[in-house]
């Protein structure tokens, strides 16, 4: 959980199982993604723990690491393997459908550099520019809009984002 490199290595020589879960389902890889501990994550993968599995409604470590607005954790998840563009949620959520809920702006370049769509839809037919907007997150619309993405596309209720931001009373928005 601390990040120890060192007590990785030891307890997986003593027999200790690196794909275990705990009892909320997380594996040691989501617990070090959580926290930011990039160097748990490379001792992780380097002694075969498994870098893409789910828990729960389909969070994986890059997932947890994007919850969490770990950067370097999901940059080295990716690095080491992780495929990143076809993580979807139980709803069809993307990590950058996360990243807008959190208002992470500074990890929309990330993503587009991994090769995730940033404007692939959920079962809603929300966006991650719609996300954004319902939770009046200025700073991903500007990061989303200066990556090229079309602000104006319809959920399946025809709603665009700007529908969103009114619903949710996000003035700044608008």
């Amino acid at each position: 959980q601390y990040g120890h490199e060192e007590a990785i290595v030891a307890l997986q020589a003593l027999g200790a199982e690196l794909n275990a879960p705990n009892n909320a389902g997380e594996m040691p890889v989501h617990m070090a993604a959580r926290h930011g501990h990039v160097m748990a994550i490379r001792t992780l993968h380097q002694l075969g723990a498994t870098l893409h599995v789910s828990i729960g409604e389909g969070h994986t470590p890059a997932y947890v690491a994007v919850q969490q607005g770990q950067i370097a954790a999901l940059i080295v998840l990716q690095q080491m393997g992780a495929v990143l563009a076809d993580e979807q949620t139980y709803n069809n959520d993307t990590l950058a459908h996360w990243v807008a809920q959190n208002g992470y702006a500074e990890i929309i370049s990330e993503l587009q550099e991994a090769g995730i769509a940033l404007n692939d839809q959920n079962q809603q037919g929300n966006v991650p520019a719609h996300v954004a907007a319902q939770h009046g997150h200025v700073s991903v619309l500007t990061a989303l809009h200066e990556a090229g993405i079309d602000m104006g596309m319809p959920n399946h209720e025809r709603q665009v984002a700007a529908h969103m931001a009114a619903q949710h009373g996000h003035v700044q928005v608008l």
